[in-house]
């Protein structure tokens, strides 16, 4: 019989319906995770290392800078995942509700957008400059992959912060 079907068939959209944004937040929070141990990994072995071999000195603290920026990134991503776990899964993205339930979720809010995202905007501007200034003063200090690899993350902070 039809009609017997009709519900079963609804009751089996709205399951998937409602099962559809917790999948998203799911592989949003994966993506999340996984982007935070590359983060942790960046910190631990590539911050001061190129393939075995120790940075060079340079005029300007190149290497502080790039470890100041892996530290307020990973400030920021673990703030974001963790408002995301504490939140409810069905308030949407949490970088993008102001209304969280709970004071935690209010104050995660609060100093993603207010600390997190301006002062890595500055310091992503900072390490621009000093990127800049040792390739004027010092072509020699920053070469191959080093300069290929701090473009890169000045570009992936460039973009985080429009995005």
């Amino acid at each position: 019989d039809t009609r017997e079907l009709r519900p079963r068939a609804a009751s089996q959209v709205r399951q998937l319906a409602l099962a559809l944004p917790r999948a998203g937040w799911m592989a949003s929070l994966t993506r999340e995770v996984v982007f935070t141990a590359s983060l942790l990994w960046l910190l631990a072995d590539g911050t001061y290392y190129d393939f075995g071999h120790p940075w060079r000195p340079c005029g300007e603290p190149v290497t502080t800078w790039t470890v100041v920026s892996y530290h307020l990134f990973l400030v920021g991503r673990v703030c974001y995942i963790v408002g995301s776990l504490v939140g409810p899964t069905d308030s949407g993205d949490f970088m993008l509700n102001m209304r969280h339930p709970g004071v935690a979720t209010q104050v995660l809010y609060w100093v993603t957008w207010v600390f997190c995202l301006p002062v890595h905007g500055a310091w992503t501007a900072v390490g621009a400059l000093r990127v800049l200034r040792v390739r004027a003063s010092e072509p020699d200090c920053l070469h191959g992959p080093q300069l290929l690899f701090l473009m890169v993350w000045l570009g992936l902070g460039g973009a985080w912060l429009l995005v």
